[in-house]
């Protein structure tokens, strides 16, 4: 009896452990992000996806730290070019990025009206032409039959 409380107890602490593995797995696959642009078109195979992801996550991390690398250089020669300047000038430097910061705003509201009032014409359209429709189908039945 012992025996078999025994292997039982193995038996589900082996369950529990493969179920866990399978689960961190998985987290694993989705967190691994994708692969690069039209990788996954290629119907690459299970091996190759396997090799892939690691060289990937290589680079993606050197990527990202040289991107914050990058970023905070500009800060830096910002920051200095922003020293050279009299108090006037930097007045009048943040006039102008006020200015470029609200086009820019600007742009995007009317590109984004432009796509909303694409989507409203296009469902009108769609409406004239189902009414157009049902107005034909309505004439036909109204017609006397002979």
């Amino acid at each position: 009896m012992l025996r078999v409380r025994i292997l039982y107890v193995a038996a589900l602490g082996l369950c529990v452990a493969g179920s866990a593995l399978l689960a961190q797995e998985a987290t694993a696959k989705k967190d691994r992000g994708p692969l690069p642009a039209n990788f996954g078109k290629l119907a690459l195979s299970d091996e190759q996806k396997a090799k892939a992801y690691p060289i990937h996550e290589e680079y993606q991390k050197q990527i990202d730290d040289l991107s914050a690398q990058i970023k905070k250089l500009q800060a830096e020669r910002s920051a200095k070019l922003r020293e050279l300047l009299t108090p006037g000038q930097k007045e009048r430097l943040k006039e102008l990025q006020a200015e470029e910061t609200a086009k820019r705003t600007a742009e995007t509201a009317k590109r984004e009206a432009a796509e909303a009032a694409k989507k409203a014409g296009e469902k009108a359209g769609e409406a004239v032409k189902e009414a157009g429709d049902a107005a034909k189908k309505a004439a036909e039945a109204a017609k006397p039959s002979k």
